[in-house]
């Protein structure tokens, strides 16, 4: 409630998204290679601004759309929103099952990869405009 208003003021709405994508990163490779009880404490700590990821995007495309789309896109948005954690648990299950005697972490490492790939396209979307 304090965080979003105040970053906004100082910094663009693309640096915000990163902030938030860094964070995010940041708490799943933690989580990864959580061995104490206090580290795991820690994970929160870390990913704090990784909800400002979904309110960049929705913020950046609703500049870039239409008045008379907004709309659709918005339905279009939730829909994925609520899709991807679905087919993410999917996956995320059976790699979860499978590395547990191994590495229990993988899962976690793996998740923060994909977020950094998405960050690393974005960031490069960015640039080229």
């Amino acid at each position: 409630m304090v965080i979003l208003p105040l970053m906004s003021r100082l910094m663009c709405d693309t640096n915000v998204g990163q902030a938030g994508a860094l964070s995010k990163i940041a708490a799943h490779v933690l989580l990864g290679f959580v061995s104490t009880v206090w580290m795991l404490f820690l994970v929160p700590v870390l990913g704090i601004l990784s909800g400002f990821i979904a309110v960049t995007i929705r913020s950046l495309c609703s500049k870039t759309v239409a008045d008379g789309e907004k709309g659709v896109m918005f339905s279009v948005m939730s829909a994925i929103e609520v899709t991807c954690p679905l087919l993410a648990s999917l996956l995320f299950n059976k790699l979860y099952t499978a590395t547990l005697s191994s590495f229990p972490g993988f899962c976690f490492i793996i998740s923060g990869w994909a977020t950094s790939r998405s960050h690393h396209f974005a960031a490069m979307d960015g640039r080229h405009q």
